[in-house]
């Protein structure tokens, strides 16, 4: 028995696992309006997109749930380049609800910089929908349905099977090669007290 217990350990030890993340993107339907003096940054022919990533898949049956603790990354355009990210994002707001499959059937996301320029987006599915722009002085808004997320599940960018272990592979073989010289020295000495 001793001996199977130690083949299980031995084939956990070298066995290596894949996790995926979960990317939910949006390319959000054309601004219904623009403001701010001329020039005008914005035209109604542009749109926000963006996407957000998880380390895991949403659950199913979330309602108006803040999710801002499981978002490991995220990027979001205005329509012009300027994009805000988590690398530079002063304040962000994830709030989603989910169908018994975990797809996001309503949103209301937000995330802003201090600048300068100030700069905030907000896709939303309450109240109508929408979606609201600003940079500086200039801003742009989409009145109705905002549009929908879509998921991207993909592999962890982490390369296993590697043919060289990383430093906690490196300890739990160590470890297990110190236990299994212990399992054999004891059994040695058993031998000899028979």
């Amino acid at each position: 028995m001793t001996k199977t217990l130690w083949m299980a350990l031995l084939a956990l030890l070298f066995t290596s696992t894949s996790w995926a993340a979960a990317t939910y993107s949006i390319t959000a339907n054309p601004y219904t309006s623009v403001g701010g003096a001329a020039p005008r940054l914005y035209a109604t022919t542009d749109n926000a997109s963006g996407s957000f990533t998880m380390a895991t898949q949403l659950t199913g049956g979330l309602i108006n749930s803040n999710v801002n603790a499981s978002v490991t990354a995220f990027s979001f355009d205005d329509g012009k380049g300027n994009v805000i990210t988590q690398a530079n994002a002063t304040a962000r707001s994830f709030q989603v609800s989910t169908d018994p499959g975990g797809t996001i059937t309503a949103f209301d996301i937000t995330v802003s910089l201090t600048g300068p320029p100030a700069r905030s987006i907000r896709l939303y599915t309450g109240d109508g929908g929408g979606v609201q722009v600003s940079n500086g002085g200039q801003s742009a808004t989409r009145t109705g349905n905002p549009g929908s997320f879509t998921l991207t599940i993909t592999a962890d960018p982490v390369v296993t099977n590697t043919s060289v272990p990383t430093l906690s592979e490196w300890a739990l073989i160590t470890l297990a090669g110190l236990m299994l010289a212990g399992v054999a020295l004891n059994q040695r000495r058993q031998r000899r007290t028979f």
